[in-house]
C-alpha cells in the first residue's frame, strides 16, 4: 500500500492549493504509488513527489507529466498552471527592445548587430565572396535567418570600414523598379520619378547614377546594395518587364569596368527554380551563391547564451539545453525561439533566465500562443469578428495532398500575404484589429500589405488552430474564391474563368453561411458564375422544352406522357446520382487527412457512381493516401504492450486483463496463443526474440518472466535479481541474451543458453528507461533519468562507455542503425509537447534534429538504414529521411497508439494497435524512392532516356552532365543497375541548366548558363558538335532527332543541321516556352500577349491561340498532338484545340505559388504536371486534362522538390531535391485510370458503417449497388 502524503509545504496559499488538486487527483486515480507514477511520467518519484509537496510551483513539463499518468485533464491543467505562475513566477517586465538581449519575431537589424550571434561563419563567408567580386546571393529557408545575416551581420562590417560606404537595404515589392529608385533618389537628392522613368528607359544607367553619387567619395569607397526578399520580385511584381528591368540593372551596374556597385541579394531557397528562369540572372549566380542551413547546436547556443552574457545575465543550463534540443538543425525554429527567450528574458529572477521563466512564457510553441490571446482577450465581440475574419484570410490551404501535412495539423495551412485593399472591405473594424496584431507582433504590415509574422501561429495558437480544425474545408473553398476571382478579373472577366458545377455548389454553399467574409470582388464572381449557370440551366430546359413539342406532334398523348415519366424517373435519378457523388467528392476530400481509408471508400464510390474528372483525381490521391493493404482484428482492444519481430512473422501482445498472446501474421488463419501465468502486476515491458523463440515481460515486480513459444502453456521461467521494478527487456540481436533495466539504475544482461545467468553493468543514476543493442550484439545502449545515454560494450566490462551528448534523461526508445553506426531516441521529456527525434553519431558527436511528433517513439530502421520508421500514441505511423531534417511522410489508420511496427527485408511494413488490429502497409513507391547524390552540389535537371533505361542530370555546381543506368527494382542506387559508376561528361564552363536526350537515346544536349549548347555521343563521352544559343535556358530535341528547340531570355530559336555546323531559325525574340507537336511538323511558342503561336517548323504560322493578357511562359503539346497547353505569368493554366479556337480549360491560378515556370503533359496525356503548391514546395501538382478544381499532389520522401521528368510509360518519376539528391520513384496513382482501379484494388476496405452512409447519401442506394 503506497504510504502516506506528507503535510503540505510551507508555499504560497496558491501553491499549496495547486498542490492538494494535484494530490486529490492521485487519490481519484487509485493512489498509484509514486514509483508506478514515475513510470507512467518518466519524472522520478521524488520529482513528482515534490510536485504535490506544496513547497513551490513544479514546472510545466512536470506537472502535465503527473496529471496525465493519473488520467487528468492536461489542458485544463495547463490553464490552472498558467494562471498560477503569472503570479508566483516573476511578471515580465516592460518591454524594452533596446536594452533586451532578444529580439522576438522581428529581424535583427543594424542597430541590434552587437546582440546577433551564431551566424558568424556566414556573414565571413558572405565577406569572402565579396571581397573578390561585386554579385553574391544568399539562399536559406524561409526562417533560417536570412534578413539577419544581412541587416545585422553583414551591413555593419560594411559601415565600419574606414571608407564607410553607403548602404542601401531595401525589398522589391511590387515595383522593384522604384523602390530602387525611391531610395537611391533619396540620396541623390533628386525627384524618385524621373529616376525611375530613366531606369525603366534604360537599366544601364544605374550604373552612372552610382557614379554621381560616389563622385566625392573616397576612390576606395563603393555603394553596397542589400536586396532583402529578392523573391518578391516573383511573387508581388506581376509586370515581368519590370522584374527583368530590374534586375537588368542591378547586372548591368555591377558589370560595367568601372562598377562602384556591389549587390547582395537574399533568397528563399525555394526559389532557385524562379531565379534559374533569368539567364542573366542564371550566368551571374555562378560561383556566387552562400546557402544559409539550420543552425548547429553549438550555434544555437551561442545565440541564446552569448546575448545574455553581454547583457550582464546567465541562461540556465536546463534552459540551454531545452532551446538546442528544440531549435538545432530546424531552419524555421529560429523566429520563434527569439520570441520565447524575449519572453523568458522579461521574467528572469535577477539576473538568471531560468527554465521555469520560459515555461511561464509558453515555451517554444505556447509564447506565441499566449502573446496572442492575451491580445484576443482584450477584443470586444466586434473586434473578434473581425480578428477571425482578417487571420483566416491570411491562411492558404494546400490542394490535394492531404497525406503530406504536417503531422500535428490535418491540411496543409500556411502563410499567405494579404493585399490590405482585399482587408479593407471585410470589416469597418479592421485597421483598429490590424494595428492592435501588429503592435503585439502577430502580424507585420506595411503600406500594401499583410501578413502573419510567422507562421508558427498556426500551430501555437489553439485557438487559430481550432478554427482551421473546424473548418479546414471551408477555408480552402475561400481562398480557391479569392483567387478565382482574382484570375478572373485579370482576364477581362473571362466566362471561361467562372466556376461551374461542383466548383460553384461549394463555393455558394460556403457563401451562404459566410456572408461577411466575402469582399465585393468575390461577391461579384460568385454572382457572375451564378449568373453563367442559370443561363446554362434555362438553355437545358428551354432545349427539353422544344424536344418534347417536337414529340408531341409525331406521338400520341399517352406515348407522350409515357416518356415523359421515363425521362423525368432518369433525370431523378441522374440527380440523385450527381447529389450523392458531389456529397462523396467532398467528402473525401474532407476525411483525407482525418481518416484516409473512409477518404478511399468515399472516393471509390464516387467513381463508381460518376466517372468524372473531379471523382477520378480525388480517387487518385485517396488511394495515394491510404497505403493500408490488410488490415485484420486479431487481439482484444485495448493492446497494452505489443512487440514484433524483425521480419513481422511473429507478435506479441499484452491486454488490458493481463493476458498476453502470441500471433503469427504470416499464417493469418491461426487464431493466437495465450501464454501461461503473465502475472498480476501492471505490464511495463515486453518483447519477442527476433526468431520469435522466446518471449520477455517485465511489470512492477524485481523479476521478469521468460517464456519459450513453443511451449506457451507451460509455466515461464522467472528471471530475479533486480532491487526494483523493471522498466524495459531487449533480447540481442542472436536472441541469446536479455538486456532487463530496472528502476534502481541497475542493467543487468542475461545469458539464456542453458540455466539463464546474469551479469550486472556499473549502476545508472535513475531509473533506467530505453535499452537498445546493436545489429552485431557486441554494444548496448542505456538511457536513464539521472545520466547521458550511455553506449557499453558488455563483452568488455573494463572498457569506458561511449556517451551521447544533450541527452540525460532525454533519449527514450533508442534504436540502433542497421550498420550501428547512428542511433536515434526521442525526447519526450524536456519539451512540453514531447516527440524531439534526434539522431547521434554511435561513437558520439553531437544529434542531428530530424523533426518533431507528439507522443512518438523510434520504431524501426529499413533493412538498408535509408528510412526510419516512427510511431505514435495517435494513429500515425512515420516514415522518416535519416538523412536530413525533412518533412516525414505519414501512414494513418490506427485508433489509439500504434504499439509496435516492424518494416521487413522484403519490404512491407506490419504494425500491431491499441485497436487490436494488425495491418500490413504499402510503404513502396514514394515511401521507397532510389536515392542518388550524383553531383557535387544542386541538380537542376534530370531527364529520363527515350527507352526509359538511363537518366541524365545536369549539376548546378560542378558544370557536369552524368548519365547513369536506371535500376530496374528499388535494390540498390541507380548505378548498380549497369556500369559502376555514371558516364561524366564535362566541358561546360559555368552551371548546366538543362539536359535533353534525342530519340535515338545515343545523342544527349547539354546547355549552360552561357548559352552554350553541346551535342554528344553519350555512350562513348564524345563531343559532337557546340555552338551558342543566347541567354538560353531550356533546349529540347524534336521527335525525328534532327532538330532542337532552344528558348530563354535571348529568344526562342529553331536549330537545324545538328549534324554538322547548325543553323538556327529565330521564332520568338523572347521567351522560354517552347514545344514540338508530337509528329514534329509543328512548333509551339508562347507571346507576350498571352497567347501560343503554332507555326510549321518552317516558320510559317498555322494558328494563334488567344488567352489573357500575361506572358506564357511554358506550353507543351499533349501527347496525341491534338490540344496545346500554356501556363501564363499569372498562374493559369489554358488547353486550346491545337487547331485554332478558344481555351476549352481554364485553370485560373492552378499554378499558384509554383516553383517552376516549365509545364508538361504526362505520358498518358491525361493529366498537366507542374511543380509547386503554396508557400512551401509540397510536390508535383497533376492537374486533369478534362478539368478539375483541384489537383493530384505528389510527394515522395525528403526535402521538397525543386524539378522533376517522367519516365516514358509513366510509372516512374526522378525528382531533384535541394539536398542535392536525385529520386527515382514508383508513382502509384499515375497512368490509365485502368492502372489506378489496379492499384485501388491492392487496398484494404471495409463495409461503411449506419452513420456513415446516412452522413454521406449511401441510405437510398439501389439494391445490387455497390457496397465498400
Amino acid at each position: 500500500m503506497p504510504r502516506p502524503e506528507a503535510a503540505l509545504g510551507p508555499g504560497t496559499p496558491q501553491v499549496r492549493e495547486f498542490a492538494a488538486g494535484l494530490r486529490l487527483l492521485r487519490e481519484k486515480a487509485g493512489m498509484p504509488g509514486y514509483r508506478e507514477l514515475s513510470r507512467r511520467a518518466h519524472f522520478s518519484a521524488t520529482t513528482l513527489s515534490e510536485a504535490a509537496g506544496g513547497r513551490r510551483l513544479p514546472t510545466l513539463a512536470v506537472t502535465l507529466a503527473y496529471v496525465t499518468a493519473c488520467g487528468g485533464d492536461p489542458a485544463d491543467w495547463e490553464a490552472r498552471w498558467r494562471r498560477i505562475a503569472r503570479d508566483e513566477l516573476p511578471a515580465p517586465t516592460p518591454p524594452h527592445p533596446d536594452d533586451a538581449p532578444y529580439q522576438g519575431l522581428l529581424a535583427y537589424g543594424p542597430e541590434r548587430a552587437e546582440w546577433f550571434f551564431g551566424r558568424e561563419d556566414v556573414v565571413d563567408d558572405l565577406r569572402q565572396r565579396l571581397a573578390g567580386r561585386r554579385f553574391v546571393a544568399l539562399f536559406g529557408a524561409s526562417g533560417s535567418g536570412k534578413s539577419s545575416v544581412l541587416r545585422a551581420g553583414l551591413v555593419p562590417t560594411v559601415t565600419s570600414r574606414p571608407e564607410q560606404p553607403p548602404v542601401l537595404v531595401l525589398t522589391p515589392g511590387p515595383d522593384p523598379v522604384g523602390e530602387l529608385a525611391v531610395q537611391l533618389a533619396r540620396l541623390l537628392r533628386i525627384p524618385a520619378g524621373a529616376l525611375r522613368a530613366d531606369l525603366v528607359a534604360d537599366p544601364a544607367r544605374l550604373h552612372l547614377a552610382v557614379r554621381q553619387l560616389l563622385a566625392d567619395a573616397p576612390a576606395e569607397a563603393d555603394l553596397w546594395l542589400v536586396v532583402d526578399q529578392f523573391e518578391e520580385v516573383f511573387t508581388l511584381c506581376r509586370d515581368a518587364d519590370g522584374r527583368a528591368g530590374f534586375v537588368a540593372a542591378l547586372l548591368a551596374a555591377v558589370a560595367a569596368p568601372d562598377s562602384r556597385l556591389r549587390v547582395v541579394l537574399g533568397v528563399r531557397a525555394d526559389f532557385y527554380g524562379h531565379c534559374a528562369e533569368l539567364p542573366e540572372l542564371v550566368a551571374a549566380l555562378a560561383d556566387a551563391q552562400v546557402l544559409v542551413g539550420p543552425m548547429t547546436a553549438a550555434q544555437v547556443r551561442d545565440a541564446v547564451v552569448r546575448p545574455a552574457e553581454r547583457a550582464g545575465a546567465m541562461v540556465e543550463g536546463a534552459l540551454v539545453s531545452t532551446i538546442v534540443a528544440q531549435v538545432a538543425g530546424r531552419a524555421g525554429a529560429l523566429p520563434v525561439a527569439s520570441h520565447v527567450l524575449l519572453e523568458a528574458w522579461r521574467r528572469r529572477r535577477g539576473s538568471a533566465v531560468t527554465l521555469a521563466g520560459y515555461q511561464a512564457a509558453g515555451g517554444i510553441d505556447g509564447a506565441v500562443a499566449q502573446t496572442a490571446e492575451r491580445v484576443w482577450q482584450e477584443f470586444d465581440p466586434g473586434q473578434r469578428r473581425a480578428a477571425r475574419h482578417v487571420l483566416l484570410r491570411m491562411v492558404e490551404i494546400g490542394t490535394g495532398d492531404e497525406s503530406a501535412a504536417p503531422l500535428d495539423r490535418p491540411g496543409l495551412p500556411t502563410a499567405r500575404r494579404v493585399d490590405r485593399a482585399e482587408l479593407a472591405e471585410t470589416d469597418a473594424l479592421t485597421s483598429g484589429v490590424l494595428e492592435r496584431l501588429a503592435a503585439a507582433r502577430l502580424v507585420t504590415l506595411d503600406d500594401r500589405s499583410v501578413r502573419l509574422a510567422h507562421e508558427a501561429l498556426l500551430d501555437a495558437w489553439p485557438r487559430l488552430h481550432r478554427w482551421l480544425a473546424e473548418d479546414l474545408d471551408g477555408v480552402r473553398v475561400h481562398r480557391q474564391l479569392t483567387q478565382a476571382a482574382a484570375g478572373w478579373r485579370s482576364l477581362g472577366q473571362d466566362p471561361g474563368g467562372l466556376y461551374r458545377g461542383l466548383a460553384l455548389s461549394r463555393a455558394q454553399a460556403w457563401a451562404q453561411a459566410h456572408p461577411e467574409s466575402l469582399t465585393s470582388a468575390e461577391r461579384d464572381y460568385l454572382d457572375a458564375s451564378r449568373r453563367a449557370e442559370d443561363r446554362r440551366a434555362t438553355g437545358r430546359r428551354r432545349r427539353r422544352r422544344l424536344l418534347g413539342a417536337a414529340l408531341a406532334v409525331v406521338v400520341s398523348v399517352v406515348t407522350v406522357l409515357a416518356s415523359l415519366a421515363v425521362v423525368q424517373a432518369r433525370q431523378a435519378r441522374a440527380q440523385r446520382d450527381l447529389a450523392v457523388h458531389r456529397q462523396l467528392v467532398a467528402g473525401a476530400r474532407a476525411q483525407m487527412s482525418r481518416d484516409p481509408q473512409l477518404a478511399f471508400l468515399l472516393a471509390r464510390r464516387a467513381f463508381e457512381v460518376r466517372p468524372d474528372a473531379e471523382a477520378e483525381t480525388v480517387l487518385r490521391q485517396a488511394t495515394l493516401s491510404w497505403r493500408g493493404i490488410e488490415g485484420r482484428q486479431v487481439f482484444a482492444a485495448p493492446v497494452k504492450q505489443a512487440a514484433l519481430t524483425p521480419d513481422g512473422r511473429y507478435a506479441v501482445a499484452a491486454g488490458e486483463r493481463r493476458s498476453i498472446q502470441l500471433w503469427q501474421p504470416a499464417a493469418p488463419d491461426r487464431p493466437p496463443v495465450t501464454l501461461a501465468q503473465p502475472g498480476s502486476e501492471l505490464l511495463t515491458a515486453l518483447a519477442i526474440s527476433p526468431d520469435g523463440r522466446r518471449v520477455a515481460s517485465a511489470g512492477e515486480s524485481a523479476s521478469v518472466r521468460l517464456w519459450d513459444t513453443a511451449d506457451p502453456g507451460r509455466a515461464p521461467l522467472l528471471l530475479a535479481g533486480h532491487r526494483g521494478p523493471v522498466r524495459d527487456v531487449a533480447f540481442s540481436p542472436d536472441g541469446r541474451r536479455l538486456a532487463t533495466g530496472d528502476a534502481a539504475g541497475v542493467v543487468r544482461i542475461w545469458k539464456l543458453t542453458g540455466t539463464p545467468q546474469a551479469r550486472a553493468l556499473p549502476a545508472a543514476r535513475g531509473f533506467v528507461f530505453s535499452l537498445a543493442w546493436s545489429p552485431d550484439g557486441r554494444r548496448l545502449a542505456v538511457a536513464s533519468t539521472g545520466d547521458p545515454t550511455r553506449i557499453w560494450w558488455p563483452a568488455e566490462p573494463g572498457r569506458a562507455p561511449t556517451l551521447l551528448a544533450d541527452s540525460t534523461g532525454t533519449a527514450d526508445g533508442l534504436l540502433f542503425s542497421p550498420d550501428g553506426g547512428r542511433i536515434v531516441g526521442v525526447d519526450n521529456a524536456t519539451t512540453e509537447d514531447g516527440g524531439v527525434l534526434r539522431i547521434w553519431p554511435a561513437d558520439g558527436g553531437q544529434p542531428t534534429v530530424l523533426g518533431r511528433l507528439r507522443s512518438a517513439f523510434p520504431a524501426a530502421f529499413s533493412p538498408d538504414g535509408r528510412r526510419l520508421v516512427s510511431k505514435n500514441a495517435y494513429g500515425v505511423i512515420t516514415i522518416w529521411d535519416p538523412t536530413g531534417a525533412f518533412d516525414p511522410l505519414p501512414l494513418r489508420g490506427h485508433a489509439g497508439t500504434v504499439c509496435a511496427v516492424a518494416l521487413t527485408p522484403d519490404g512491407r511494413l506490419v504494425s500491431v494497435g491499441q485497436d487490436g488490429t494488425v495491418r500490413h502497409w504499402d510503404v513502396g513507391g514514394p515511401f521507397d524512392p532510389t536515392i542518388a547524390q550524383p553531383h557535387d552540389g544542386l541538380v537542376h535537371a534530370a531527364r529520363f532516356s527515350p527507352d526509359g533505361s538511363h537518366l541524365a542530370s545536369a549539376g548546378i555546381f560542378d558544370g557536369t552532365v552524368r548519365i547513369w543506368p536506371v535500376p530496374v527494382d528499388r535494390a540498390g542506387p541507380p548505378s548498380a543497375a549497369g556500369s559502376a559508376a555514371p558516364v561524366v561528361l564535362s566541358g561546360h564552363a559555368g552551371m548546366t541548366m538543362d539536359v535533353a536526350f534525342a530519340p535515338d537515346g545515343r545523342r544527349l544536349a547539354s546547355l549552360d548558363a552561357a548559352g552554350t549548347v553541346r551535342l554528344w555521343d553519350w555512350p562513348s563521352g564524345r563531343q559532337l558538335v557546340a555552338f551558342e544559343a543566347a541567354r538560353a535556358t531550356r533546349v529540347v530535341f524534336g521527335p525525328d532527332g534532327r532538330r532542337l528547340l532552344t528558348s530563354g531570355g535571348g529568344g526562342i530559336r529553331l536549330w537545324d543541321r545538328l549534324d554538322g555546323r547548325p543553323v538556327a531559325v529565330d521564332l520568338a525574340p523572347t521567351g522560354s516556352g517552347a514545344a514540338f507537336s508530337p509528329d514534329g511538323a509543328r512548333v509551339a511558342t508562347g507571346t507576350e500577349d498571352g497567347g501560343v503561336r503554332v507555326r510549321t517548323v518552317a516558320g510559317d504560322a498555322v494558328v494563334t491561340l488567344h488567352g489573357g493578357a500575361d506572358p506564357v511562359s511554358s506550353v507543351s503539346f499533349s501527347p496525341d498532338g491534338a490540344s496545346v497547353a500554356g501556363l501564363s505569368r499569372d498562374s493559369t493554366i489554358r488547353i486550346w484545340p491545337a487547331t485554332g479556337g478558344a481555351a476549352r480549360v481554364v485553370l485560373p491560378s492552378a499554378g499558384q505559388g509554383a516553383a517552376t515556370t516549365r509545364l508538361g503533359y504526362t505520358p498518358d496525356g491525361r493529366h498537366l504536371a507542374i511543380l509547386g503548391g503554396g508557400e512551401e514546395l509540397t510536390g508535383i501538382q497533376l492537374w486533369a486534362a478534362g478539368g478539375a478544381t483541384e489537383p493530384v499532389t505528389l510527394r515522395t520522401l525528403g526535402p521538397g522538390p525543386l524539378g522533376f521528368a517522367f519516365a516514358p510509360g509513366g510509372e516512374r518519376v526522378a525528382t531533384v531535391h535541394s539536398d542535392g539528391s536525385v529520386r527515382i520513384w514508383r508513382c502509384d496513382v499515375c497512368g490509365p485510370v485502368d492502372r489506378l482501379l489496379g492499384t485501388a484494388a491492392t487496398r484494404a476496405t471495409r463495409p461503411f458503417t449506419p452513420d456513415e452512409r446516412r452522413t454521406f447519401l449511401l441510405d437510398g442506394e439501389r439494391p445490387g449497388g455497390p457496397d465498400a
